[in-house]
């Protein structure tokens, strides 16, 4: 999903413990990145695994139910899509 730049916010973090940003700032200096620009792409991926296993749980259940019935369930893929991207 390609964001535009109305779709970003800005983010402040207080009372995190030393050690948490020192560490988090350790691991981005050792990519060479800013601690922002390796922050942003720890909590995007963090989103897209959590939206990766929620769809992994639906298509188990789909299996699971399309398994009980006599014919096979129509594909909801799209429509699950549309709905996710008018969330």
């Amino acid at each position: 999903m390609e964001a535009t730049q109305q779709d970003y916010i800005s983010i402040r973090i207080r009372k995190l413990p030393y050690w948490v940003e020192h560490t988090h700032r350790g691991w981005a200096r050792a990519r060479g990145e800013s601690l922002e620009q390796y922050l942003r792409e720890l909590l995007t991926k963090a989103a897209l695994l959590t939206q990766n296993q929620f769809a992994e749980k639906i298509s188990k259940k789909r299996k699971e139910i399309a398994s009980r019935l006599k014919s096979p369930l129509p594909d909801t893929t799209v429509l699950l899509r549309e709905e996710r991207d008018n969330f």
